[in-house]
This record gives C-alpha cells, sequence and structure tokens, in this order.
C-alpha cells in the first residue's frame, strides 16, 4: 500500500484500473464487484494524490472523457467522434497529471494508459450490446418467438396453450384448434399470435 500512495507513477495505475474496473461494471453483469474494486483502487488513488501532494485537478480533464464513455456504454452508443473526444480528454488529464508529477514512470504510465483504455473501450461496447440485444430468459417477453398451440379460437381472438399454460390471445381470423403459432409479441397479459413463418425471410 505504502508503495502505490508513495509513487505517482503507481497511484496513476490505481486510478486507471479503476477507471477500467467502472467501465466493466457498467458494460457487464459482475453483480457490483468491478464497482468495488472501482471505488477501492479509486480511494487508493486519492489517498495517494494527498500524500503525496499531487496536482488533481487535471483529472477532473481526464473525467470528462470517462463520463463520456460511461454514457456511451449505457446508451449503447458507438459514435467515432464522442469516442475521439473521450479519449482526448482522457489521454490529455492523464498526461498533464503525469507532468505536473514531475515523475518519469508517471509520464510513461499516463501515454500508456491513455492507448489502452480507449482499445478496451470498443470491446466492452461490443459486450454491452450483445447483452442487451439478448432475448429475455424469463418473464412474458421471453415468450416472444416461441411456439404456441391454439386451444379455442372465435374471430380474431382464442387462447393457446404454451408451456403447458393457457394464454388468452389475439391474432388473424380463421385460426383452428391445434394449429400452431408464433407469438409476435406481448401486450398487458395477452399475446398476440400469428401463423407459423414457412421460411426464413418471414420469420425475420
Amino acid at each position: 500500500m505504502d508503495f502505490v500512495i508513495d509513487q505517482a507513477a503507481a497511484t496513476y495505475v490505481a486510478l486507471v484500473l479503476a477507471t477500467i474496473a467502472l467501465l466493466v461494471e457498467i458494460a457487464l453483469p459482475t453483480y457490483g464487484i468491478s464497482g468495488t474494486i472501482a471505488l477501492v483502487l479509486a480511494a487508493i488513488g486519492g489517498a495517494g494524490i494527498v500524500r503525496q501532494h499531487l496536482a488533481w485537478w487535471p483529472l477532473l480533464v481526464a473525467a470528462c472523457g470517462i463520463a463520456l464513455w460511461v454514457v456511451g456504454l449505457a446508451r449503447r452508443r458507438d459514435n467515432v467522434v464522442i469516442q475521439a473526444v473521450a479519449a482526448t480528454l482522457f489521454a490529455t488529464g492523464s498526461v498533464l497529471f503525469a507532468l505536473l508529477a514531475a515523475d518519469a514512470p508517471a509520464v510513461i504510465a499516463a501515454v500508456v494508459g491513455s492507448i489502452a483504455v480507449p482499445v478496451i473501450y470498443p470491446a466492452l461496447l461490443r459486450a454491452t450490446r450483445r447483452l442487451m440485444d439478448m432475448p429475455p430468459d424469463v418473464g412474458m417477453e421471453a415468450m416472444v418467438g416461441r411456439t404456441a398451440e391454439v386451444e379455442e379460437w372465435s374471430g380474431t381472438s382464442g387462447s393457446v396453450r404454451l408451456d403447458g399454460s393457457f394464454w388468452n390471445a389475439d391474432g388473424p381470423a380463421g385460426l383452428e384448434r391445434g394449429a400452431h403459432v408464433v407469438v409476435r409479441y406481448v401486450h398487458g397479459m395477452r399475446l398476440a399470435v400469428g401463423p407459423q413463418p414457412q421460411s426464413q425471410e418471414e420469420l425475420t
């Protein structure tokens, strides 16, 4: 611990690792583990800044870049301009922090960190998109795309059976008992169903 809080380079590395842990917490379901690690590393980095009397204000510039990355992950936005601005702010704040510390290892660490975090960010964004775009495993929305069997039907509504449970449903007229239908979407506690697609094109 003393090494971390007594060396500018180690302090900066702790802050960079806290940044990465924060982004991982937002991008992936770590159940608070990465967030806790981020808080601990940030606290260690803060202690190093206080103990060494380092200029902390350049880190506010870097924090603006981090905030843009956080917003990008939260909104799943792949905006090249925003990413470039975030990387520039992060690099500017990092290098300025190291230069004001007048520590060569810290400058090297700042350059490496300024390259590493922007490189890691796109991978985290892709992981976030994959997780958010996955169909739900539970709940009503998990029924979308699944096949149900018509039990009763009159006009454009009736009941269908899915996994042994009966659901009120709406759909096209003319469906007969025993017909297999696909759940198109859910509204309230009712299913909207349609005929099974005959080809991949119809499915998509």
